[in-house]
């Protein structure tokens, strides 16, 4: 005798939504939090881009080289200044 056993999915429960917190209309602090974590997001990305290109400047002929590129390259990103891409 064989037995053939069909298991059936148990029902979904739905779990309710929850809406996100909403920002204030206008005049609200989330304004300007928004603006400082943007602003310190483009200091820190400034600050960044320097010491590459520091350190890409830094590096001799032979390294330059390894990363296929040459002196003018380095020198031309080099003096670039930090808030340019």
């Amino acid at each position: 005798m064989s037995w053939t056993m069909t298991l059936r999915k148990a029902p979904r429960e739905r779990t309710p939504r929850v809406a996100a917190p909403r920002r204030p209309a206008s005049g609200g602090s989330g304004q300007g939090r928004d603006l400082a974590v943007t602003l310190a997001d483009a200091v820190l990305s400034w600050a960044e881009r320097g010491r590459q290109r520091r350190a890409l400047g830094a590096l001799d002929d032979g390294a330059l080289r390894d990363i296929g590129l040459s002196r003018a390259d380095a020198d031309h990103e080099f003096s670039k200044p930090f808030w340019r891409t």
